[in-house]
């Protein structure tokens, strides 16, 4: 199994697709976008029309500071729910 198949298994199977493509969002925000499209499109990951506009609309080229703040203040209630939902899951509830 390569590389790419078993981050897709683990993104997209695993996580689900809102939180993986959260996490590509951030990613292209740290690496340059292009590589990351190319990752998740090659990947060629099951998600609903929703899913490829958020997936296309955060890896996007962010080459401003702003952009990159932009990221961070509308990542963060995704961040604090997928944090809260683990905690709970933990905790057994």
């Amino acid at each position: 199994m390569g590389c790419l198949a078993m981050t897709s298994e683990l993104m997209y199977a695993q996580w689900g697709a809102t939180t993986a493509n959260v996490l590509v969002g951030v990613l292209s925000a740290v690496v340059d976008s292009i590589p990351v499209k190319f990752a998740v499109l090659t990947m060629n990951p099951d998600m609903s029309l929703g899913q490829w506009l958020l997936v296309t609309i955060n890896a996007r080229t962010r080459s401003r500071p702003i952009d990159v703040f932009d990221l961070f203040l509308h990542a963060t209630p995704a961040v604090l729910v997928i944090l809260k939902l683990g905690r709970r899951q933990v905790a057994g509830g």
